[in-house]
């Protein structure tokens, strides 16, 4: 029996060996063409997805799309060697194989929609230009090997040109959203000269020209602005100016719809080959690419005798030739019906009544997607996610899931609605004018305004007194604990919903998303707020268990609502102790179950405002939004419009167009 088995089991790997040499090429090449469809389609879109599942898709895609690519162009020039299988077979398709050389540097050249997956990426542009010399030398070996004089023979330059100009495309888009590259570009411009501020009005305002127009060159002109914002280069009061006239004109939805527009520009900026696809040079680039697909295409199908090459090989082959250039036309339709191209168009378009300019708008209010971010705000709760993990924290641990991971699965997402947006946008109007209206005091009263926390409010409704043991005189992420689960008890207790108790809630939820999911976009001060996260989490629980009435077992409100209506004997011990003096136990204050008890006693004391509370609760939660903005790194921000991108980052932008920013001071010209 042990004789039999070692006679026949060599037969299979040689049977699977010839199956494998015999499709490995075939498949390489499908594959990489698949995931450039994957990453055009979807490159772009994560800008306004927040979900989890398109940043893995893409992220994969990403990865994968040049490792197969570079492995494919390996394969093909070993196969030129005769060292796959049955060399006849080889030898009879090497030409045809070899054609497919330059579509695998089509695809490391990538899709217009995704050069960089993060920031980091675009600094690797040096790597790029490495394997573009690499790659294209192995390719153009392929090409040298199987030369035949044949017409197959002669198209293959178009394609290798091809090739060669999108991967070399590609290291240009990332060489120039490379910082060192953007700070180099825009510290070589004279400080006034370097924004245009006649662009903003430039569009003829005839009747068929919509007024989405006017939003595009103003939001342009911002997005000038902001590339020296996110490169912490520092712009004039009179710039300070004009990004203020703009904004403060604006209703809080359009201003809104501004800041999209803008941040549309920054991601393609620093994500996309938009740098070099919306230039002179890149259209040109770009014609010459769908011109070169378009003729091997045409001189592959009419004038190539495929009669003696595989069947398999030549339906791959039409399928690379369909492909590479149904994505160019893809790329062109993007190009066509960009923001980028509306502003080239709008600019330099005299008539108000343009045949091609009103074809485009019709065109692309059909079929282009007007969405440039997700328009949604995460939410995290404490007390409802310790309740809701509780029937899962054994299965957890039994499969090795630490809390760290659990607590992504308790994010739920609300739709950022136009009173919210009013409410954040009064607020930061109100400041803005006021530095306006004081810009000889600029950097004091600045300073003041921009390191308010809650204070601010509190001392103008003459508070501040009441509350000044939950705001200033804790960290920021302390009071934010605080008055989380104070807003949150206060929210389920009362029985009459109006829209700022609505609001207090989704900022509150969205704040504590931001502590215990993002941290990185808080202030850098603060401690470890994942370990205080679980640790909140499992007082919440305790403190429930002892309380009674089997709580785990009723619905999050009543759970909610007998926190709050706890004993104040039952806590006395804890709110006793002074807010404002110093521990006798190091951290005491800052540990879970002083914050647990803080919330409960902020609770009761904004109960005790009646009419007034929701207006001090909403207010306070925008300013803390204010503040956190304010005090996150530019770079943060930029890394969250790859994800969907966040309220914080509107809020930051309008924050500095308003003038609540440090990077605006007096520039003396020579």
């Amino acid at each position: 029996m042990w004789r039999s088995m070692t006679i026949k089991m060599p037969h299979f790997p040689g049977q699977l060996k010839k199956l494998w040499s015999k499709w490995e090429i075939v498949g390489m090449v499908l594959s990489s063409l698949f995931l450039q469809i994957l990453l055009i389609m979807f490159g772009s879109r994560r800008k306004r997805i927040t979900r989890i599942w398109i940043r893995i898709l893409v992220w994969s895609s990403y990865l994968l799309a040049d490792m197969v690519a570079t492995v494919a162009l390996g394969v093909l020039s070993r196969s030129q060697l005769g060292e796959m299988g049955d060399i006849q077979f080889a030898e009879e398709n090497s030409s045809l194989r070899a054609f497919w050389a330059p579509f695998l540097l089509v695809h490391l050249g990538g899709p217009d929609t995704i050069t960089a997956f993060s920031i980091e990426d675009n600094e690797l542009w040096l790597r790029h230009l490495l394997n573009l010399l690499v790659q294209g030398s192995v390719a153009f070996y392929v090409v040298l090997q199987s030369w035949d004089f044949s017409v197959l023979s002669f198209i293959t330059i178009f394609m290798l040109f091809s090739g060669i100009a999108k991967y070399g495309e590609r290291t240009w888009a990332l060489r120039s959203s490379s910082t060192e590259n953007i700070r180099n570009s825009l510290l070589s411009t004279p400080p006034r000269l370097r924004l245009d501020t006649k662009s903003i009005m430039v569009v003829p305002r005839g009747h068929h020209i919509p007024d989405q127009t006017n939003y595009l060159h103003q939001a342009y002109y911002l997005f000038k602005m902001s590339l020296y914002l996110f490169e912490n280069l520092i712009l004039s009061l009179t710039e300070l100016k004009d990004s203020h006239s703009i904004i403060s004109c604006q209703s809080s939805k359009d201003a809104f719809k501004l800041v999209d527009l803008e941040l549309g520009f920054i991601f393609d900026r620093l994500y996309t080959k938009a740098p070099i696809v919306y230039s002179r040079k890149g259209v040109f680039l770009r014609f010459l690419t769908f011109s070169s697909s378009f003729i091997t295409l045409v001189s592959f199908s009419f004038f190539v005798d495929k009669h003696r090459c595989s069947p398999i090989n030549v339906a791959t082959t039409y399928l690379l030739l369909a492909g590479a250039l149904g994505l160019e036309v893809y790329a062109m339709l993007q190009l066509v019906f960009s923001d980028w191209t509306m502003i080239w168009l709008t600019r330099f378009t005299s008539t108000p009544s343009n045949p091609i300019g009103n074809a485009i708008y019709s065109l692309r209010a059909y079929f282009a997607n007007e969405k440039r971010w997700s328009g949604s705000m995460a939410q995290c709760n404490l007390i409802s996610s310790s309740f809701a993990i509780k029937t899962i924290k054994s299965l957890s641990k039994f499969m090795g899931i630490d809390q760290e991971t659990l607590k992504h699965l308790h994010v739920s997402w609300e739709h950022t609605n136009d009173n919210l947006k009013d409410l954040i946008f009064e607020n930061l109007l109100e400041k803005g004018n006021e530095i306006i209206e004081h810009l000889q005091d600029k950097e004091n009263r600045r300073t003041r305004l921009l390191a308010q926390r809650g204070d601010g409010v509190l001392e103008k409704m003459k508070r501040l007194e009441e509350f000044r043991w939950c705001t200033t005189s804790v960290e920021f992420n302390q009071s934010l604990f605080i008055w989380h689960i104070a807003t949150d008890l206060c929210y389920y207790v009362d029985q009459k919903f109006h829209s700022k108790q609505r609001m207090s809630k989704l900022l509150s939820d969205y704040m504590f998303y931001l502590l215990v999911v993002k941290p990185n976009m808080l202030p850098k001060r603060i401690s470890d707020s994942g370990s205080r996260y679980r640790d909140a989490s499992d007082e919440v629980e305790r403190f429930f268990q002892v309380r009674k009435k089997e709580p785990s077992n009723g619905t999050a409100r009543e759970a909610r609502m007998t926190l709050f209506q706890a004993k104040q004997e039952e806590l006395e011990d804890a709110i006793a102790i002074p807010i404002d003096t110093t521990p006798t136990i190091p951290g005491a204050y800052g540990s879970s179950k002083y914050l647990l008890v803080h919330g409960c006693k902020l609770a009761q004391q904004l109960q005790k405002l009646e009419a007034e509370k929701w207006k001090v609760i909403s207010e306070v939660w925008v300013e803390m939004l204010t503040y956190a903005a304010g005090h996150c790194e530019w770079r943060d921000h930029a890394q969250q419009l790859k994800s969907g991108g966040e309220l914080l980052t509107h809020v930051r932008l309008l924050m500095a167009h308003l003038g609540l920013s440090q990077q605006y001071q007096e520039i003396l010209l020579s």
